[in-house]
């Protein structure tokens, strides 16, 4: 199963996902991304992919 949805990279640097602060490079700061949750596996994404996160539960 596949959700998806957005975020704005705040100061901080740190991007919320199911209760899980995920870092992001600082070019990144302001900007919208977006997440990507494949088979337990999440995705991160501006434009193209930025960062993979390992499996979590």
């Amino acid at each position: 199963m596949e959700k998806s949805f957005k975020q704005i990279v705040p100061q901080t640097l740190l991007v919320r996902y199911n209760g899980a602060e995920y870092s992001v490079p600082s070019e990144f700061m302001g900007k919208t991304i977006s997440f990507r949750e494949i088979n337990h596996e999440l995705y991160i994404y501006h434009n193209t992919k930025i960062n993979c996160s390992s499996c979590y539960k």
